[in-house]
């Protein structure tokens, strides 16, 4: 199964109410963490949205669900996408 985050990154979603951005990270790393991500089984990709669009990573860039939410945690990759909305896990 391929599945696609397509995440609203723009002002109004993440800067605009940062309590609302913490709940989208939040809800986004619960949902991957439900799947089993084995390479070639489940993969996962992630495109951040505001002004333009932003493929966060692609569907092979990741093959473990360690990898994805613990190496570089989906709110690091997430920062990426938006510099100026610094979040971590425990805010």
């Amino acid at each position: 199964m391929d599945l696609a985050l397509v995440v609203d990154g723009s002002f109004r979603v993440t800067q605009s109410d940062p309590a609302n951005w913490r709940r989208v990270l939040a809800f986004l790393v619960g949902l991957v963490g439900k799947f089993d991500l084995v390479s070639g089984r489940t993969r996962v990709a992630a495109i951040v949205y505001g002004d333009v669009g932003q493929v966060i990573f692609y569907l092979n860039t990741y093959s473990t669900r360690v990898c994805l939410l613990d190496l570089h945690g989906i709110y690091i990759v997430f920062k990426l996408a938006n510099p100026i909305m610094l979040i971590s896990p425990g805010a």
